[in-house]
């Protein structure tokens, strides 16, 4: 008995219904790609404080230069598969589907070697803080380390989604949302305490996880995908879909870096929400500081009588005698003193 067809073609029956059935888990799955993102930094923050947040911001943005680029030529990919669709031209998907699979694996392997390589250079250039500076270090090597899954992961959900199918990419994302906060808290808030690294490699197991449950569901419905990929396509691309596939993608790449480009300025000075405090014996309290302008570097504090007033990485602040002290506040490597 033959395996129902699960390609969906744009141009034939209802298209609002169709696009809206389409557009939902898209949109849900792009939703639910923020919340994946802050989780690493709620955990982070609740564990390690501003430093941590601070790493993995910087860290994030630079492993995120590699990522625009399988975003990019994934939506490209994406876009060509269903056009083969909508013409008719479905004997052409599979030697697209392995020149852009075997394109995007070469490319992240180079594109990581670059990384890791110029590393230094981009955090430096981002003017990373020293406190911050190993924590980012950690955060950005092992994301780039793990960049192949996340490249495969973008390059099967294209193809699913060029077939008309974003309800099952948008479950395979879900699955590494939950996966990658059970990581989180097992690598960072457990006593294994593995750091910003942790979470790193919390997002980059979830990302191997979704990718290889996402290509065991498309190889075994290929069929019902009209899916017959040659094997010597990986390696031997075919040119004139390679050229159609740079084409469309440099430019969504860029499109997709350019809108998280950002401009910073260095903080001038720091804005408490206290500047005057009275507390009873066991009390506490949490200052509020920020810098500005904003920036993500970290702030530390200091009590002046430890004795009588302790203050946490955080700015929790707790009275612990009678007397008086002091809350010095310090952004290094900027010189910005505050109390």
């Amino acid at each position: 008995m033959a395996e129902r067809s699960h390609i969906r073609d744009f141009t034939k029956g209802n298209i609002t219904k169709q696009l809206i059935t389409f557009a939902m888990p898209l949109f849900l799955s792009n939703l639910l790609q923020i919340v994946y993102n802050m989780v690493d930094m709620m955990v982070v923050g609740n564990v390690l404080g501003q430093k941590g947040l601070s790493a993995v911001a910087i860290g994030g943005d630079v492993s995120n230069l590699l990522t625009f680029v399988a975003m990019g030529f994934s939506s490209a990919g994406q876009v060509i598969i269903a056009q083969y669709i909508g013409r008719g031209e479905r004997d052409k998907i599979g030697r697209f589907v392995g020149t852009m699979s075997g394109f995007l694996c070469v490319s992240s392997l180079v594109l990581t070697a670059v990384g890791l390589l110029a590393q230094p250079l981009l955090l430096a250039w981002m003017n990373t803080p020293r406190e911050a500076y190993d924590g980012a270090v950690a955060y950005a090597s092992v994301s780039m380390s793990g960049m192949l899954f996340v490249y495969g992961y973008n390059a099967v959900s294209a193809i699913l989604r060029g077939m008309g199918d974003s309800k099952h990419p948008f479950l395979f994302i879900s699955l590494a949302a939950v996966l990658n906060l059970l990581l989180d808290l097992l690598f960072v808030a457990s006593p294994l305490n593995m750091g910003t690294g942790g979470a790193a490699l919390a997002t980059i197991l979830s990302q191997a996880v979704s990718f290889s449950v996402c290509t065991a569901f498309l190889v075994r419905r290929r069929r019902a995908f009209a899916l017959d990929v040659p094997r010597q396509v990986f390696w031997r691309w075919d040119s004139a879909m390679l050229v159609s596939l740079v084409k469309l993608g440099v430019p969504m790449a860029i499109k997709t870096a350019s809108i998280q480009v950002q401009v910073h300025t260095e903080p001038e000075y720091i804005l408490l929400n206290r500047q005057e405090l009275h507390l009873g014996v066991e009390d506490s309290f949490t200052l509020s500081a920020e810098l500005n302008p904003g920036s993500s570097s970290a702030i530390d504090y200091e009590s002046s009588d430890p004795s009588v007033l302790s203050v946490s990485d955080t700015g929790e602040l707790k009275a612990l005698k009678l007397g008086k002290a002091v809350i010095t506040l310090n952004v290094p490597g900027l010189g910005i003193i505050d109390t």
